[in-house]
């Protein structure tokens, strides 16, 4: 029978539709967007999420028409613009901080609900010690933080 491997964007683009549904659309509102790939330019929208595509480690299975048992990484990554950078009375330094704790928290919780996902991934879990790291979008500074998630995916 020929292989029919898992595709890395199925598993990426339901972990960031769930993301935004939870983050965005009909969850908390607590970011801007959602992005399900890398996004070069996010124009001082904040806060926002990019999920990525990180890497694939495929083992081989062979069971039945399923070739591979595959591992699928992916980075989130998560941009909150400094106080400096918005300049509103109420966006202060404690209030950047607090909105990335608050943004990891909810993503942690998601990850937590929705550990299998039906014909895309049969385990989802995180992957290590996320990052906080300072950086300048624009000559402007963020705080940024990178979580890597890790799904169990057979083939189709």
């Amino acid at each position: 029978m020929p292989a029919n491997a898992k595709n890395r964007q199925a598993v990426r683009d339901a972990v960031a539709a769930g993301l935004n549904t939870a983050l965005v659309a009909g969850g908390t509102g607590i970011v801007t967007a959602v992005y399900g790939y890398h996004k070069g330019d996010i124009k001082g929208e904040s806060p926002v999420v990019l999920v990525m595509s990180r890497g694939m480690d495929r083992m081989q299975w062979g069971q039945g028409t399923q070739k591979y048992r595959s591992q699928v990484y992916l980075e989130v990554l998560v941009f909150v613009a400094d106080a400096e950078t918005l300049q509103t009375p109420t966006w202060t330094d404690q209030a950047v901080e607090d909105r990335l704790d608050e943004i990891e928290k909810e993503i942690a919780d998601w990850v937590a609900d929705n550990r299998a996902m039906t014909g895309v991934y049969a385990y989802l879990e995180h992957n290590g010690q996320s990052e906080v790291f300072a950086v300048a979008i624009g000559g402007k500074p963020w705080t940024m933080e990178r979580i890597i998630l890790q799904a169990e995916a057979f083939d189709g």
